[in-house]
């Protein structure tokens, strides 16, 4: 379920956000809506919650939005933010916070599609891979958690930034599974989530991982195929 933050000084703003949040993605998805014209409270639920997009007003009294996304973040650094004002000069500095979105209240009508694409997106990094380990154990991880999958003859492991498993599987049926979801085969062996790439070398590329780096090898064959991946993810 989606955990969302509307926040903004003027509470007939926050109930005309949160009327058409409930309109755009209510149908499309669960998730828990939390309203507020209290910056402060957006920087607690933070503390408490993965949010995982906050909608809020850049000019606000106590606290200006972009010191309120800049601590919300301390947490949760991967928050999706939508910045909704009434002053257009914002739109450059705003660009300091890696906004989803700059929206003006005078066309508050962008908010549809911004938010559209910000649900579409929240649940393709939401998806996850249900995994069979053995008749005991059953398993569901998110897919951009996975960073490779390697081949043992019948049998592949499944490394992920917090686990490894080994279960019974092929390469080639998990890579048809995984198919347009960033994943690359980049040697008979292996198939890497190019988010984790580092570094392309010639004969291998290094990947990072919650502060690891290694190293896994790149067939001839395959060198241009993984270049080609990395390069189409960057423009996603």
């Amino acid at each position: 379920m989606l955990q969302i933050i509307i926040c903004d000084d003027e509470a007939d703003v926050v109930e005309i956000l949160s009327e058409q949040l409930n309109t755009i993605i209510g149908p499309i998805i669960k998730y828990n809506c939390f309203k507020t014209t209290d910056p402060k409270e957006v920087i607690q639920l933070t503390r408490k919650k993965d949010i995982d997009l906050i909608i809020i007003d850049i000019e606000m009294p106590e606290m200006n939005g972009f010191e309120t996304v800049k601590q919300a973040r301390i947490q949760y650094h991967e928050t999706l933010v939508i910045f909704v004002t009434n002053m257009d000069l914002y739109v450059y500095e705003s660009l300091k916070y890696r906004p989803f979105r700059f929206i003006r209240k005078a066309h508050l009508e962008e908010i549809e599609e911004a938010v559209t694409s910000a649900i579409m997106l929240l649940k393709e990094k939401n998806e996850e891979l249900s995994i069979r380990i053995n008749n005991m154990q059953h398993i569901r991880c998110k897919i951009e958690d996975i960073v490779f999958f390697e081949s043992l003859h019948n049998e592949v492991r499944l490394v992920t930034i917090k686990n490894e498993y080994i279960y019974r599987s092929t390469l080639k049926s998990i890579e048809m599974e995984l198919k347009n979801k960033g994943f690359v085969r980049i040697h008979s062996a292996y198939l890497l989530n190019v988010k984790y790439i580092y570094l392309i070398k010639q004969k291998d590329v290094e990947i990072c991982f919650c502060g690891i780096k290694r190293e896994l090898p790149v067939s001839r064959t395959r060198r241009n195929d993984l270049i080609l991946e990395y390069n189409n993810s960057l423009r996603r």
